[in-house]
């Protein structure tokens, strides 16, 4: 099944991790999934390679990590709608020196040649 919109997954059975903020996400717009009782996300990925769902609904990142590694991109492939951004912090104390470091070494990090080859190994450039 073609998912272009979250109303797509209103007709699919749809698989995630409880307690995710991705289950968060679902119920938040009126989807129920089926299934939420995986023991890992490999299992959830592993229900939708053998027809248990239509769709196993996590983060992004993680996913495609995990297809490349469990050798999965031959039976599933992920959807092209993105249904939330996920944003990851950093926290440190409100007064830490680390701030000022950090900041410019995160840039340049994320800027460099190597990071985004690091992106397009696992199939995260966005």
């Amino acid at each position: 099944s073609q998912i272009n919109s979250i109303n797509d997954l209103r007709k699919m059975n749809i698989g995630t991790m409880s307690g995710s903020s991705s289950e968060e996400y679902l119920i938040k717009h009126g989807i129920n999934p089926i299934k939420t009782n995986y023991s890992t996300i490999e299992e959830g990925l592993k229900s939708v390679a053998d027809n248990e769902v239509d769709a196993f609904i996590y983060d992004e990142a993680i996913v495609k990590y995990l297809i490349t590694n469990l050798n999965l991109h031959k039976k599933i492939t992920i959807a092209p709608y993105k249904m939330n951004a996920i944003y990851y912090s950093f926290v440190i104390p409100k007064k830490s020196f680390l701030k000022d470091q950090l900041n410019p070494i995160l840039i340049k990090k994320l800027e460099a040649v190597e990071w985004i080859g690091i992106l397009d190994k696992y199939g995260l450039n966005y």
